[in-house]
């Protein structure tokens, strides 16, 4: 599995997985069948536990979004990386 599939939030209706059961549904077909033809899947725009939930329940390869963090300047990446070393 080289290649890989970014679910952006336009493109995979994540920010409202838990919002409509139509979009669950879709995003979970596409997983799957992302998955059979040997994909990566990244997730963007993950927001919040129940959306991150749905995705590892679907076997989503990656995750993105403010669940895990804001962005970061470089010096603050390089801050936040010094904490987790020492």
């Amino acid at each position: 599995m080289n290649d890989k599939l970014n679910e952006g939030r336009g493109y995979m209706f994540i920010d409202s997985i838990n919002k409509l059961e139509f979009n669950k549904q879709i995003v979970g077909s596409i997983i799957s069948l992302v998955h059979k033809m040997g994909i990566l899947v990244v997730a963007e725009g993950v927001e919040n536990e129940e959306q991150l939930e749905y995705l590892k329940n679907y076997d989503c390869d990656y995750i993105q979004g403010f669940l895990w963090g804001r962005p970061l300047s470089e010096n603050d990446l390089y801050l936040e990386v010094q904490k987790l070393i020492n």
